[in-house]
């Protein structure tokens, strides 16, 4: 057990699956990955994505470092967002200066206040040339 492991989640165990996605949603709208990461994942988190599948802290970075190699933007809008006990599943939208993702679709399994399971699956599209 390392120093991580014992450090106090300040309550953050207790949240509901909504409180953690919402949490989650607004830290990487303003720009904080490594907020999001430490308050809100899982060490052993898995994500698979359509393009490709990544664990751990280490694979949230690769993810959202593909996101946003694909997608260079924070200026992500949400659609809608379902949560049932332990799922949440969210519609969204984003927007940069050359390319638009017009229906991002992810599913999340929360435990505990953490993600440990993420599924991701985005198209990013050019804008049309006028």
């Amino acid at each position: 057990m390392n120093a991580d492991d014992k450090a106090p989640d300040n309550g953050l165990a207790e949240r509901s699956t909504e409180e953690v996605f919402n949490d989650h949603f607004a830290l990487r709208k303003a720009g904080r990955l490594e907020d999001d990461i430490k308050r809100n994942y899982a060490k052993n988190v898995m994500i698979v994505s359509n393009f490709g599948s990544f664990f751990g802290h280490e694979g949230v970075r690769h993810s959202a470092s593909l996101l946003h190699m694909l997608l260079p933007t924070e200026k992500y809008r949400l659609s809608s967002l379902f949560t049932h006990g332990e799922v949440a599943f969210e519609e969204w939208q984003g927007d940069a200066p050359e390319v638009s993702v017009k229906e991002g679709i992810d599913g999340f399994i929360i435990k505990n206040g953490k993600i440990v399971v993420q599924t991701i699956y985005y198209e990013p599209e050019p804008h049309d040339e006028k």
